[in-house]
Order: C-alpha cells, then structure tokens, then sequence
C-alpha cells in the first residue's frame, strides 16, 4: 500500500511540474518535437533561423512536391520544407520589438523579414500541429517565404555584408585566441574561471539603463584591480541581450593555477561581488556559476588548465568560440559601450615572472594548447570537371 501512495504521488508530482511549465513556453525542434523553456524563443529559434537560412541559400529544392499515391496525387513537404514550417511554429511576432536594440548577421535578418512577412499566412493552413497543402494559399506563402529567403542570400550586397560580418568574427577569434596565448606564455597553467552575470526579473528594465552600464564598468574595473580575486592573469567579458534575460553577459577569468585551485568558489566570488556591488542599490542582479554544471560540457574547459592538456585545451577554445560568435550584436553608441572586452596583451618583455616550464618567446609556446589553438585544416581543393565530390 505504502509503494502504491508514493507512485501515485510521484505521478501527482509529475503531472503539477508538467502544468507548471506549460506557462514557460514551449519551442519546435527542427525534427517536429517541443521543447519547453524558460527562454521561449530565445537563442535555439535564433540559431536555428540562421542554419535555414544557410541551407536554403546553398540548395535550389522547392519546400513542396507534388507525389503520386494509391487515391491521386497529392502535395507533401519536402524536408526544406519540414524544416521551414517547424521553426515557423516558433516565430515570435514580437521578435523585432525584443531585439530592438540589436544587430542581427546578415542571414538571420532576411530569415526575419521574411517570416515577418508570410508566417501569418502561412498559419492559415495550420490543423493543428500541421501544415494542410490542400490550401493553395498556404503553399503560395511556403514557396514565397522560401523563394524570398534564396533571393536575399544571393544578391551581391548580401554577399558583401555576409564577408565582412565573418571577417569580423574571425578577428575578434583570433585576437582572443592570441591573447590566451599570451597569457599561457606568462602562466603555463591557468585556473579558468567562467560565470553569467543577468539582472533579476524585477531589474530587466533597469539593465538597460546608462547606471546598468556604469555598475558592469565598476566590476570590469574591480576585476581588473584584483579587489575581487587574487593573482589576475587576465579576462575575456562579453555583452548579450536574450528574450526574457534581457541584458546580461559571460565572463571568462583566468588566475594563476600555480597558486589558486578552487576554480567554483572563485567564481562563486565573482558572482557574488556583482550582485552585492553592481546591480544598484535594489541589488537586483543574479548570477550562474558555470562550474556547477561543469560535467555537462561536451570539453570541460573550466578549472585548472595546463598548456600540455589537449582535453581542457579544447573546452577552452569552445568556450572563446562562443564569446566571439557573432549572430547578434547590441548596437553601439549612444554611450552603450563594448560588447566584446578582453585584458591587454601581456608584453614579452613584462616584469612578470613566467611561471612552469621553460616556454618560447610569446606567443609561440609548445605543447597542446598550440595543437588545439593554432591548427588551420586545409581547404579542400576543387575539382576538375571530370571529378565527381571534392577531395582534400
């Protein structure tokens, strides 16, 4: 009996929790499943806005077609097509609004305009969870979206923005990369500290504000001034604005790992320190500590790196990636400041003493880090007419 009342309450649990997260929003994957989330929208949809609009630049196949059953012919989704109508499921009408002070990459932004302009339409067809082709004006406003899309992606101006954007990211990856470098020169093992730093509920509207702005400048600078962890051996910090995070940013410290080993409670400090002396007298900030999760990571670059551990190497140079993607901006000016920061680049000549083994002149240093960061894969050649696919 006492087994048959704690099923039945872990079912009662389930169920409650079930409910309770409906009001969070939900999302489509691209494979027709739902994801709920407390980010609704947010940079899955984002992301994944960018692929299609990727792929559908690169091939010529139509979102419909028409096949030949046993009752007649009829129209089905080609799987462009699937994949069109599912993230149109999760457009957010607001969207533009949300990011109004955002800057998208080339490729999200025409996806945008062109689900703000033909995803009304193409709800029209909507019975249920699916799309009904029989409806021609539902398969006019998938061929439309679709074609507008392609149009966009290959006009030369788009190819212009497209070049720059990736120039810009890539430099911004490799001056980050550079500077890691540098800091492994100093230091040949490194504590890696990673924290999100956000604004509680209650406070998003003034994480917009100059004041917002002028308390992640005094953490900046108290971060700088060691007046919040010892032995600073340098930083990368970057600005983001989310759905219903709104303005907040990703912080990336390292210390010397000779001296200092407990990478979470340094970041708890981290935390703390902002919450405690940034967020305004109300003290409405709040912050993740990334070592709590730290076995999720695909790469845990996180901890204590050494420049020979090809493993953390790589969690490092993935989190970097992420700090330097550049699928959105905030805009800038208007006193808004840097989304990206990063400490100066130490100087080979610095009074600092290099700590661990003996190491080259900076930045060339040996071991993984050098193998993990500085490889360049080739590029694949083109072939020849008479070839079929590319070969390296």
């Amino acid at each position: 009996m006492d087994q048959q009342n704690t099923a039945s309450q872990q079912r009662t649990t389930r169920t409650v929790t079930s409910y309770r997260a409906h009001p969070r929003g939900c999302i489509y994957l691209e494979d027709g499943s739902v994801c709920l989330t407390d980010e609704v929208s947010s940079h899955h949809f984002i992301n994944a806005l960018e692929r299609l609009a990727e792929r559908i630049a690169a091939v010529d196949n139509e979102p419909v077609e028409l096949v030949q059953t046993r009752l007649g012919p009829r129209f089905q989704l080609t799987s462009l097509g699937a994949d069109v109508w599912h993230l149109s499921k999760s457009y957010d009408p607001l969207i533009k609004r949300r990011f109004a002070h955002q800057v998208f990459n080339p490729y999200i932004a025409v996806a945008l305009r062109a689900y703000r302009r033909w995803n009304e339409a193409l709800q029209w067809g909507r019975t249920g969870s699916d799309l009904d082709l029989r409806f021609d004006a539902a398969r006019s406003a998938l061929n439309r979206l679709v074609r507008v899309i392609r149009w966009g992606c290959r006009t030369a101006r788009f190819k212009t923005l497209v070049k720059n954007y990736k120039r810009s990211a890539a430099k911004s990856f490799r001056n980050c990369v550079a500077y890691m470098a540098a800091l492994f020169g100093r230091c040949s093992r490194l504590l890696i500290l990673r924290v999100d730093l956000y604004y509680r509920p209650e406070g998003m509207d003034w994480g917009d504000t100059a004041s917002a702005a002028k308390g992640f400048d005094k953490f900046m600078r108290a971060l700088r001034e060691e007046r919040i962890v010892p032995d600073l051996v340098g930083y990368i910090a970057k600005r983001e604005k989310g759905y219903q995070r709104g303005m907040h940013y990703h912080v990336l410290v390292a210390l010397d790992g000779h001296k200092h080993r407990e990478g979470a409670t340094y970041a708890r400090m981290l935390g703390q320190h902002w919450v405690e002396h940034c967020t305004g007298p109300r003290k409405v900030g709040s912050y993740f500590n990334c070592h709590s999760r730290e076995e999720d990571y695909r790469f845990n670059g996180l901890g204590l790196v050494h420049v020979d551990d090809a493993e953390k190497c790589k969690g490092l140079l993935a989190a970097i990636r992420y700090l330097t993607k550049a699928n959105h901006q905030l805009k800038t000016g208007r006193g808004k400041g840097r989304n990206l920061r990063k400490g100066e680049m130490p100087k080979a000549n610095d009074a600092m003493p290099r700590r661990g083994a003996p190491r080259k002149t900076l930045p060339d240093i040996n071991g993984a880090f050098k193998r993990v960061f500085l490889y360049r894969p080739r590029k694949p050649r083109r072939p020849a007419a008479d070839e079929g696919l590319w070969v390296s």
